[in-house]
């Protein structure tokens, strides 16, 4: 039982049942301070499985969470990152595992989707874009059983903040994220139903967020480079057109078959 382990007893006395005092809470900064402390030692094998700990306390079963619980671990590897001694090597290492349990977590309710997309656009701003593309992407492709398209905005969301960081090389990496974008964006949608419109409102908001980011792109290009770039972008749009339209033919498929 969680009483017999004195870091959680310790807390559970001052505090009782709080989020501050959850033992998977203690356990979360504890693992934060070992990977800040592997890293100032030079101890790279106990950095990367220290850095491995925090996404593996990020990720509990949807039983074993709350969404006072995933807040609070939230603001906990915020107040982590956000830190003016945050060593860059140990931000390099979290954004490699951190971008799903985070998004998962944010996916909740209340606050966390907030703090969730500040922890992404931190890691946006401080790590390597063109790594923080790939990470996105493979976060992507992650099934999520639960609140899954408000998953895919903030990973979205990130995505758009990435892209217009990009210095060189843009039309390939736009061809890289693309596909991602549209494959999760079909699947998901061809599963809303009257019910989940808002979903599918939010998911299309980013999709547009995606499009207005690569117009920024564009502006930053000249020639034919430029017009292949615009070009890409015109064919993003007309797919989010279709997307948009197929979904309406399957919850109302009178509005677009009149007698």
């Amino acid at each position: 039982m969680a009483r017999d382990e004195p870091s959680a007893a310790a807390v559970d006395v001052a505090d009782g049942d709080s989020p501050s005092s959850s033992p998977t809470l203690t356990r979360l900064r504890e693992a934060l301070a070992a990977l800040s402390k592997a890293f100032e030692s030079g101890d790279t094998a106990s950095s990367d499985a220290a850095a491995a700990l925090v996404a593996e306390i990020l990720s509990p079963s949807d039983a074993d969470a709350s969404a006072a619980l995933s807040e609070q671990m939230l603001r906990e590897v915020h107040a982590f990152l956000s830190r003016p001694s945050s060593n860059q090597m140990a931000i390099d290492a979290l954004s490699l595992e951190l971008p799903k349990p985070v998004a998962k977590l944010g996916a909740r309710m209340g606050n966390c989707r907030d703090i969730a997309r500040t922890i992404i656009e931190f890691f946006v701003s401080n790590c390597s874009p063109r790594d923080m593309l790939c990470i996105l992407c493979e976060a992507l492709d992650t099934p999520v059983a639960l609140n899954g398209s408000a998953y895919l905005v903030i990973l979205l969301d990130g995505l758009a903040s990435t892209l217009i960081l990009i210095q060189r090389r843009h039309i390939e990496q736009v061809k890289v994220v693309l596909p991602a974008i549209l494959r999760v964006m079909h699947a998901n949608l061809s599963e809303c139903d009257g019910e989940h419109g808002m979903s599918a409102v939010d998911l299309f908001s980013a999709a547009l967020r995606i499009g207005n980011a690569i117009q920024e792109m564009c502006k930053t290009m000249v020639n034919h480079r430029k017009e292949e770039l615009c070009s890409i972008l015109g064919l993003y749009a007309l797919q989010n057109i279709v997307s948009t339209k197929w979904m309406l033919f399957l919850e109302y498929p009178c509005m677009l078959h009149p007698l």
